[in-house]
């Protein structure tokens, strides 16, 4: 569930990412201008997706404010996140990140851009390229203007295997 919402000890409403647990109670996933997994601050949420698959959560596509600080650049904002089996929201992709560039065991390239959770042209709202197992399809663009498609698997057992 996506939401605006004051926070207790928060000033001020800011869009929220709930899930709730099996006893029906919400818990925060998400919240902009917090912290996200792999550093950056959450400036925008581009596109929330949840399978229907027991055991996985949410996929969340955001934005991240620009900071010199947190490493934050024009450049490497996008970013791909997760939630676990656990429950734990993890960084899936950022732009920067390096992933094997045509599959295992290829050379690893950095990632200029990257292209997940769209919807289908027409479909207003319907985010598409993930499964019910948590897998999530993305179109990466590289610095040459190569592109692959790269499957991640969420982690339930194991993680994906993207390096900053």
């Amino acid at each position: 569930m996506i939401a605006d919402a004051t926070l207790p000890g928060q000033n001020g409403s800011r869009t929220t990412i709930f899930a709730a647990r099996r006893d029906g109670v919400l818990r925060t996933i998400a919240r902009l201008g917090n912290v996200g997994p792999g550093g950056g601050r959450f400036d925008r949420f581009v596109s929330v997706a949840k399978p229907d698959g027991d055991g996985y959560g949410a996929f969340i596509s955001a934005l991240l404010k620009f900071s010199g600080r947190e490493g934050v650049t024009p450049k490497n904002r996008a970013a791909l996140y997760a939630v676990d089996a656990k429950g734990t929201l993890i960084h899936i992709l950022r732009a920067g990140d390096q992933v094997e560039s045509a599959g295992p065991g290829s050379p690893r390239k950095v990632v200029k851009s990257f292209v997940a959770l769209t919807a289908a042209p027409g479909s207003i709202g319907a985010a598409r390229g993930y499964n019910d197992d948590g897998r999530i399809n993305v179109l990466v663009t590289f610095p040459d203007r190569t592109q692959t498609v790269i499957s991640i698997q969420v982690p339930s057992a194991r993680h994906c295997r993207c390096e900053r």
